[in-house]
């Protein structure tokens, strides 16, 4: 019998499975869509879900890629240096490791970038005149498309204000034809400046033990969090949760609560939150602090209540 060797590989390529302790900002995490998720990085990030051992391949490959191009720029006489060099801003408790510092004789200034390795019909999607160089005006709006593609930005951004450069860049490699573009990205302070105020109000709330509020559900981040299950636990394998926002609802829920004991007047404004819940199509409705779940069918449906953690 012939060995084999695919379990061999995703053996060994699951023992890079990794977790560690963080108790800085990330550079690289720091545009992403949500503050708790950046928070529960600080404080509870070994109850982290850990990923698959195929996004673990994934992951992998992209250190490939990123070596490969680095490796070619210095063979063409680009200078290539302080690679994966540690940047920190202790002041507001914000690391990072660049990629590189690029320096093209006989200029001698040095611009800090970073590779990213895309699928190709991510990559094309956003390079529309295919490899060549791009400024970040032309194609920001690709970058909004995706939760991971947002935090580039935030990321070089970072990088320019830690080596004082007004510019930085993306290497953009396509993982299918290894085509290669490349993104200038100007130094925007007022968009350095909101990163900053989003990094100290995570300080703050891992110097206070609290956590942000949730965002709406966003299925590509809420789903794929890997906080989900400390975030929501009664979201986890259950019908999909809808964050809405009704001030009226939270008002007779938080009114509920007061009257709990009071009879009458409880039961009347307990039948007025059931029957709007009923009158919705959505089996899960979180408010606020409150989590609204439906069960049962048409002709009998039961309508729990419950205040969920802030």
């Amino acid at each position: 019998m012939a060995p084999n060797l695919i379990d061999a590989y995703y053996a060994r390529k699951a023992k890079n499975i990794k977790t560690f302790p963080c108790h800085v900002n990330r550079a690289s995490s720091l545009g992403g869509a949500c503050e708790r998720e950046l928070t529960y990085d600080r404080t509870a990030w070994e109850l982290a879900d850990m990923h698959d051992v195929d996004l673990q391949c994934i992951f992998d490959l992209g250190m490939v890629f990123e070596s490969e191009v680095l490796k070619v720029l210095a063979e063409s006489g680009i200078q290539v240096i302080e690679q994966q060099t540690t940047l920190e801003w202790r002041e507001h408790q914000i690391t990072g490791h660049v990629d590189a510092v690029f320096v093209v004789p006989p200029d001698t200034k040095g611009y800090p970038g970073d590779v990213k390795s895309m699928s190709g019909h991510i990559w094309d999607g956003i390079f529309f005149r295919g490899k060549g160089v791009y400024d970040w005006s032309e194609v920001a709006p690709k970058f909004e498309t995706k939760p991971w593609l947002r935090k580039y930005r935030a990321q070089v951004t970072i990088y320019c204000l830690l080596k004082n450069i007004d510019l930085g860049m993306l290497l953009c490699i396509n993982k299918d034809t290894g085509a290669l573009a490349q993104v200038n990205i100007p130094l925007d302070y007022g968009y350095a400046e909101s990163l900053i105020q989003r990094a100290d109000r995570i300080n703050k709330h891992v110097a206070e033990e609290t956590l942000p509020n949730r965002i709406q559900w966003d299925e590509e981040v809420c789903g794929r969090c890997k906080y989900l299950s400390t975030c929501l636990p009664d979201r986890v394998g259950k019908d999909p949760l809808v964050f809405l926002e009704d001030s009226s609802v939270e008002a007779m829920l938080e009114e509920r609560a007061k009257l709990e004991d009071s009879g009458k007047e409880y039961k009347r404004i307990d039948e007025r939150v059931k029957a709007w819940a009923k009158a919705r199509e959505e089996r899960q409705i979180a408010l606020g602090t409150w989590l609204i779940s439906k069960s049962g069918g048409p002709s009998r449906t039961v309508v729990k209540v419950e205040r969920i953690a802030s």
